[in-house]
């Protein structure tokens, strides 16, 4: 009983951070602050589903052509893969790609039930030991930037670690989308001043 105890208030420890770090992404005024604070909250929630890895893959570039591991964490004994993940072109994952345009999400409780299905995704996460996922899309002012994946979660309550994924990614891509208007604005500011002091 004192285990259950203890793993319990291990859970509700972690849900509180991952609460915690979502109102600190809100309050993040630059992508330097928001990268400080990325880590700690996939922490939390790899702590809270007891996963492998939990990461973020973002678009490589502005052509889309490939994603890379952005952001990972792993459990204690966990080999980590965000080095060997730096460029995945998009023929290696087409079905999770078709999947995240049209805003689903990837829940695989056994990799083995995909080989047939989505084979390039299979060969993909098999050396990675990978034996379930769930993964879902970021988006950004409706556009899809990246996912947020966790590896081999020991909770059963699928639909809700799915929604909490849902949660923290939809706040990602606001809060990225915002910081990338304020830039935008900084920068007509600046070209409208420049162009004011011009006529002067």
């Amino acid at each position: 009983m004192e285990k259950y105890r203890e793993i319990y208030e291990s859970k509700l420890r972690s849900m509180d951070e991952i609460l915690h770090q979502i109102s600190c992404m809100d309050e993040a005024e630059d992508e330097e602050q928001l990268s400080e604070v990325i880590p700690v909250i996939l922490k939390a929630i790899g702590k809270y589903t007891e996963a492998d890895r939990v990461y973020i893959f973002d678009w490589v570039s502005k052509e889309q052509d490939g994603v890379q591991n952005t952001f990972e964490w792993c459990a204690a004994g966990i080999e980590p893969q965000k080095q060997n993940l730096q460029y995945i072109p998009l023929e290696k994952m087409p079905v999770w790609l078709q999947t995240f345009q049209r805003k689903k999400n990837i829940v695989i409780c056994d990799v083995e039930d995909i080989a047939e299905e989505m084979p390039q995704e299979y060969a993909f996460l098999k050396p990675q030991d990978i034996h379930s996922l769930i993964a879902v899309p970021i988006y950004a002012n409706r556009t899809l930037t990246g996912f947020i994946g966790v590896d081999n979660p020991k909770l059963s309550q699928d639909d809700m670690l799915v929604h909490l994924l849902a949660d923290v990614g939809g706040h990602l891509g606001s809060v990225r989308e915002n910081m990338r208007m304020m830039k935008k604005l900084e920068r007509e500011q600046i070209s409208l001043e420049n162009s004011l002091n011009e006529l002067k």
